[in-house]
């Protein structure tokens, strides 16, 4: 009995000194920044690069866009631009053909191009 309880004993001398040595190569704040740099590349890869891409492309899209065109706004209003004034950012839009209803919305409302029956 005495001898499995000595040999216990040096068993965990032994593993006390191995990580004794390992702890003191490796210096835990290194640890934890190499953790962090993966997760920050994934989050830029992820959802930062994709989320300016789509912006760009949405900025290009306001941009290409002229008068008669059909537009649907943020707000689910579909209409014609009639006026494009561009010192104020701002669209003039026809909502109603037969009373000749015009709305005033600035650029950034229009959310996509459409065709006359609101269909993309």
């Amino acid at each position: 009995m005495n001898y499995i309880l000595s040999s216990a004993m040096i068993a965990t001398d032994t593993m006390q000194a191995g990580a004794d040595n390992v702890t003191t190569q490796v210096n835990p704040m290194w640890q934890t920044l190499l953790m962090f740099v993966p997760l920050i590349l994934i989050f830029y890869f992820l959802i930062i690069r994709p989320q300016k891409k789509q912006q760009k492309e949405h900025l290009a899209m306001i941009d290409s866009l002229q008068i008669s065109d059909y537009v649907q706004l943020s707000s689910g209003i579909l209409g014609k631009i009639t006026r494009i004034d561009t010192h104020k950012n701002i669209f003039s839009i026809e909502i109603d053909k037969n009373t000749h209803t015009v709305i005033e919305v600035v650029k950034s409302s229009v959310i996509g191009k459409v065709n006359e029956k609101g269909e993309k």
